[in-house]
């Protein structure tokens, strides 16, 4: 086992080495295209693994594949590993809307899982109930390839559910864009409306300034205790500089403390 991917959240690429080439299997779990199959083209891959493949590459990566199976009657499929000594398996279940992949340990423990589904993380692997088919229910695979051809059957499913796949990869690529670009845009709108709170403070920090101006120029002039004159409200229980320059950081939050007053008043 050489690789692993994760192109999209329901889907898992494996690169196999064998006999001087390289496979790519690989596993879906949509619940419309639930497939496992070979494939001849790399799927894209996103620049980041998801947690799922990153838990797969540290137990799948370097192992040796020595067994794969149909269990039972079942569209479930087993792959049996050797990795550092030791025996690990994945599940993969084709099973429609509950199609999903079990990473399970040497006593057969959940220890991880393509989607969240009927079995949780330490919970002992159990297939699920086989649903008996009538003859004919079963869907068929018509190939149009010459029975010489290697991995015929896989090479149709590619066929037949690449263009859907990618379409849907498409569509999920699109959406995550637009859900960033909505995130980016409510965060650029919040910080417009602080910037408009923050210039129409900054538009009546004018008037304060000049009244300050004409306060500090009468400093001199002005008791403790003065009741207000000019244009400028005092305050009758502090100095007249306090009027002028906030005394603590809680002042400044809410400084100035007056509106400014109206011309003629005072």
């Amino acid at each position: 086992m050489q690789r692993v991917y994760q192109p999209h959240p329901e889907a898992v690429t494996l690169e196999i080495r064998a006999k001087g080439k390289t496979l790519t299997l690989y596993f879906s779990a949509d619940p419309e295209t639930a497939c496992l199959h070979l494939r001849s083209k790399k799927p894209l891959n996103p620049p980041t693994p998801p947690p799922f493949c990153q838990l797969l590459r540290a137990h799948l990566e370097g192992s040796r594949l020595e067994r794969i199976e149909q269990v039972g009657d079942d569209r479930i499929v087993r792959l049996d590993m050797q990795h550092d000594g030791k025996p690990v398996t994945l599940m993969a279940e084709l099973t429609g809307r509950t199609a999903n992949l079990f990473l399970l340990d040497e006593a057969g423990i959940v220890r991880g899982q393509l989607r969240k589904g009927r079995l949780k993380h330490g919970e002992t692997y159990v297939a699920p109930v086989a649903k008996s088919q009538t003859p004919g229910e079963a869907g068929e695979i018509r190939t149009d390839t010459q029975a010489t051809e290697e991995f015929s059957i896989s090479a149709e499913l590619e066929r037949r559910y690449q263009e859907r796949d990618e379409a849907r990869a498409r569509a999920r690529q699109l959406d995550a864009i637009k859900a960033g670009l909505r995130k980016t845009l409510k965060r650029t709108l919040k910080r417009i409306e602080a910037l408009e709170a923050d210039l129409a403070k900054a538009e009546r920090y004018r008037e304060y300034n000049r009244y300050g101006e004409l306060l500090k120029s009468h400093l001199g002039d002005i008791g403790k205790g003065a009741a207000a004159r000019a244009s400028w409200p005092l305050r009758p229980k502090r100095r007249p500089c306090a009027s002028v320059w906030p005394r603590s950081i809680a002042e400044k939050k809410s400084w100035p403390p007056h509106p400014p007053p109206q011309r003629g008043e005072g």
